[in-house]
């Protein structure tokens, strides 16, 4: 847990000396997907702009358990202790957690930054302890900051959803160019996120880009290269040519290649089955890497 910056853009713990050794804002977070692992420093980067000092208390990793209830009480309960030594450590003026898992068990209320909440995404047996917790949690958070409308509606009305004031804050995307590029010149006609294929349901996708796509477009799937817990690189100006992307650890396309490129992670070529109109595909996916550890992209 360091201070990443302060007010000037100099480190915090010089550019407040004299003024305050508190920091502005710690950040509870939680490293257990890519996509929380890019969205925290953003959001940390984008305060730091703001002028304001920054901390982020990153949760210790936990070990693998078999059910719902189970990961979300062991990253809870790993969220608590990091909360409790960041507090310690730089005696934050405000506190964020990153992800509604984050704040289920926190040591003091803050705001929650959220993309779905429990009452979303743990229904029936898989959230018996979470949806009652995230409730209390919400209705003494200060501030909700879901990343989208959709994810506010989610939240159970009973927990002070309406009653808590709610700012909209999204995972900022930079762009990787300083000037539009034109539509003309885009590679790239389609943004897939599958950090997780099976999860995510890439083999659906690739079923739907089989029927939808014109002569000359490639779908992107960003993610995960290697397992679903893997660092994704960037690749370069993936961005510029998807208008979105953040990542890029995989092309891929449904119709026999007409042409291929490599980049530096796994692809995954669609190859259409029975299994692609069932209610979870499975088997539609076969990962293609060359001898030098590359993966091939289609076209």
């Amino acid at each position: 847990m360091a201070v990443r910056g302060g007010r000037g853009g100099h480190d915090a713990g010089t550019a407040r000396a004299g003024v305050s050794d508190r920091t502005d804002v710690l950040i509870v977070a939680l490293a257990t997907t890519a996509g929380w692992r890019g969205a925290v420093p953003a959001l940390a980067g984008a305060i730091e702009r703001a002028g304001a000092s920054v901390a982020v208390a990153a949760a210790a990793p936990v070990r693998e358990v078999r059910t719902f209830m189970a990961t979300d009480l062991v990253q809870a309960r790993a969220a608590r202790t990091a909360a409790r030594e960041g507090i310690a450590a730089h005696r934050p003026r405000a506190l964020i957690y990153a992800s509604a898992t984050a704040a289920l068990l926190g040591p003091r209320p803050g705001a929650i930054w959220f993309d779905s909440p429990a009452a979303q995404n743990r229904p029936g047996r898989h959230g018996l302890w979470q949806r009652p917790m995230e409730r209390r949690r919400v209705a003494q958070a200060p501030l909700l900051l879901p990343m989208s409308e959709g994810g506010l509606r989610a939240l159970d009305p009973r927990g002070g959803r309406g009653r808590v004031p709610a700012v909209v804050l999204p995972v900022p995307v930079e762009p990787s160019a300083p000037t539009p590029t034109p539509t003309a010149e885009r590679d790239v006609a389609a943004l897939a996120y599958a950090a997780d294929a099976e999860k995510k349901g890439l083999a659906r996708i690739l079923a739907a880009w089989a029927q939808a796509r014109r002569p000359g477009e490639m779908l992107l799937v960003a993610g995960q290269p290697t397992g679903p817990l893997g660092e994704a690189p960037r690749g370069p100006g993936c961005s510029r040519r998807t208008r979105i992307a953040h990542c890029c650890a995989a092309r891929a396309s449904s119709s026999p290649p007409p042409a291929t490129r490599t980049t530096g992670s796994h692809s995954w070529r669609h190859s259409p089955t029975a299994a692609d109109s069932s209610p979870h595909p499975r088997g539609a996916l076969t990962p293609h890497s060359n001898s030098q550890g590359s993966s091939t992209s289609t076209t």
